[in-house]
């Protein structure tokens, strides 16, 4: 589940007003501006929409505009702003319940313009690297809030024609700030929008500040959006993470009202233990007990199981064990463990011994 680009669409609006509105003197016609539609330019968008690796959720977003001056008034004017946003959170989490992200928001934007007496050129750049931690709690949701610490870098930098007419390279100009945004992954069911904590850090003398919580904003906001896309996946059974039994399921078969303890413990796919809580355990046909609610690293949830006294009827709702689910903080687990019943033994058992040489074989039959 991903938005489409153009949801991002007012991402950009936000981002290109906080971060090219900035620059107002590079040359004698005010801020540097995006030309347009009827302006005069030849106008060439490029879009890209890339999904996660497998094993995250969320995607990269690139749009790429270019404005060619292509009119007697616009000659030698070229316009380049390139656009990425970039989210990737686990789909599942650590055993430990920790599930980490990273993102990018970055808006870049160029400018040419030839004319006889220079060419002037300007350049404005504004990236914000996120890194996300989140942790989930034993019921296998997730705990509020995630952190988004985000750094963000502003840098400017080109070279104009002055009054006089004369070419002059101006100063860099950089700003770098740091901020954290606590976003309050959404909890109701069906619900994947985000809310936002406190916004802390920044340094109002470096400057941009502003901007910088804008786009930290932009990319806390689809950030939280897929946590919850995450959360959907790693809380359906058996995703993340399996139960494991003890002995294992259809490996031995209990005389009819005969007793086994079973040893229950969830594992992640990889095949790590993680503690768990098991809300419902349920015999499918005799009688299951479970000695305690959960299971730990080293100690599995133990239950009893008690066959039925008597062979149930053939058909799938009659097979003897029990059922678990459980949920943990890698995620929900289900599983199901089976015997087969025996009975008591009766029949005959005929043997055979051979012997060499001279003697002759034999045998008996009880």
């Amino acid at each position: 589940m991903t938005p489409p680009l153009r949801s991002t669409a007012i991402s950009v609006l936000v981002a290109l007003s906080l971060v090219v509105a900035p620059l107002q003197s590079w040359g004698t016609d005010g801020p540097m501006q995006f030309p347009g539609p009827d302006e005069g330019y030849t106008i060439t968008p490029m879009e890209t929409h890339q999904m996660a690796p497998e094993g995250y959720e969320g995607a990269t977003d690139i749009l790429t505009e270019t404005a060619v001056g292509d009119s007697p008034y616009t000659q030698g004017k070229r316009y380049v702003i390139h656009f990425t946003i970039s989210n990737r959170i686990q789909t599942c989490p650590d055993a430990d319940g920790t599930v980490a992200g990273e993102g990018t928001f970055s808006v870049s934007y160029d400018s040419t313009e030839a004319e006889a007496d220079g060419t002037t050129h300007g350049h404005i750049e504004s990236v914000a690297k996120a890194k996300y931690k989140g942790q989930v709690g034993d019921d296998a949701r997730i705990q509020n809030p995630v952190n988004a610490d985000i750094d963000y870098s502003y840098v400017e930098s080109g070279t104009f024609r002055g009054k006089n007419g004369a070419i002059a390279t101006t100063a860099n100009k950089d700003s770098q700030q740091h901020i954290t945004i606590p976003i309050l992954v959404a909890i109701k069911k069906g619900d994947m929008m985000p809310s936002f904590g406190d916004f802390k850090g920044g340094d109002p003398t470096e400057g941009h500040l502003d901007s910088a919580f804008a786009v930290g904003l932009a990319l806390a906001f689809w950030a939280g959006f897929y946590y919850s896309v995450a959360e959907t996946k790693w809380t359906q059974a058996n995703t993340c993470v399996q139960a494991s039994f003890n002995p294992p399921s259809h490996t031995l078969k209990l005389v009819l009202g005969g007793q086994m303890k079973v040893d229950t413990e969830v594992k992640t796919k990889a095949g790590v233990r993680v503690k768990a809580q098991y809300p419902d355990v349920t015999a499918t046909f005799g009688t299951a007990e479970a000695m305690q609610a959960y299971s730990d690293v080293g100690q599995p949830m133990k239950v009893t199981y008690t066959a039925p006294d008597q062979k149930p009827p053939s058909g799938p709702g009659y097979k003897p064990g029990f059922v678990v689910s459980a949920t943990s903080p890698a995620g929900v687990a289900a599983g199901v463990w089976e015997a087969g019943l025996g009975t008591n033994w009766s029949g005959e058992i005929t043997c055979e011994k051979i012997l060499s040489g001279a003697h002759a074989s034999s045998s008996f039959a009880s």
